[in-house]
């Protein structure tokens, strides 16, 4: 089991953290079974160690594998909080915004006086309120992110087929390197060439259809959709404070992305990144860290 691998090549410890989104996965009937299922797949490879799981519940908190496995519904997705908790006591901002731009969604969360303020606590709450915007920097299909692209000076709709995900767009603009690891819709590699063959083919185009020029424009336009959406999600979020938003903390994969978005709807906003302050890797990962961070005062070393 990977997860097992993993924790034998850890330093030494006494406690395991966790947090999951893998419970939407289509494989599980639903939520519940899909906590379950992880929490028990974790719990088996702790051997002694001591599992404790973030929760919803009380404003974010942790509670050990039997009563997270008993009450599985605020388990569930419950990493954009941590990492809300966490940024708030780090930046201690009193309005300001946490965004998480990941590989598949974008988690938007207001934060007040140095804590989260979720307007909601469950993904279908926070699709609602703009909190969470599914569109992210690698899996989001180009035809969720547009419906007409335009190409060759025309206002093509887009083919609703599985072409191409963001990350196509992303490696054409070189804003995402070449063989960055996703899973491609044609299987073939994650270099340039492919990229432009797969965005091409969602105009039922092929690669040569298109000058590296023309593929480049189409590309920024995917992208510049991708931007709106999350623009939109952070506007519905900021017009529920009733004071300006200050400070807005990025993080994930794509925080430069996120970033941009904030600086169209927040211009007079500080801008601070997790990059910045604890490096690239930490900043991809930034739940993971924030949970890691927030458990330690539990397990000696979480």
């Amino acid at each position: 089991m990977h997860i097992g691998r993993l924790l034998a090549r850890a330093p030494k410890h006494h406690s395991v953290a966790l947090t999951t989104t893998a419970e939407l996965a289509d494989c599980f009937a639903s939520k519940s079974e899909g906590v379950r299922a992880v929490i028990d797949a974790v719990r088996a490879a702790c051997g002694r160690s001591r599992l404790v799981v973030y929760s919803t519940d009380q404003g974010g908190s942790f509670v050990d594998g039997t009563a997270a496995r008993s009450n599985p519904i605020p388990i569930a997705a419950a990493n954009w909080l941590a990492l809300a908790n966490w940024a708030a006591g780090q930046w201690r901002p009193s309005d300001g915004l946490m965004i998480d731009l990941g590989s598949t969604t974008t988690d938007i969360i207001w934060l007040r006086n140095s804590r989260a303020a979720p307007l909601g606590t469950t993904d279908a709450q926070r699709l609602a309120s703009g909190e969470l915007v599914y569109t992210g920097l690698l899996r989001t299909p180009v035809a969720a992110i547009a419906s007409k692209l335009a190409s060759g000076g025309k206002l093509r709709r887009v083919a609703a087929e599985w072409f191409a995900h963001a990350a196509d767009a992303h490696v054409i603009l070189r804003s995402l390197p070449e063989g960055t690891c996703y899973e491609t819709a044609d299987g073939r590699p994650a270099d340039w060439g492919h990229a432009k063959a797969r965005l091409a083919r969602s105009l039922c185009l092929d690669a040569g259809d298109l000058s590296d020029s023309q593929a480049e424009l189409l590309a920024g336009e995917v992208v510049r959709w991708q931007c709106r959406a999350i623009e939109d999600g952070i506007a519905q979020v900021a017009s529920n404070s009733l004071a300006p938003i200050r400070q807005v903390i990025v993080s994930g994969a794509g925080w430069r992305l996120a970033k941009q978005a904030v600086q169209n709807v927040l211009p007079s906003a500080a801008v601070a990144s997790i990059a910045g302050v604890l490096g690239e890797p930490a900043c991809r990962c930034a739940a993971a860290v924030a949970v890691a961070a927030l458990a330690s005062p539990i397990g000696d070393g979480a």
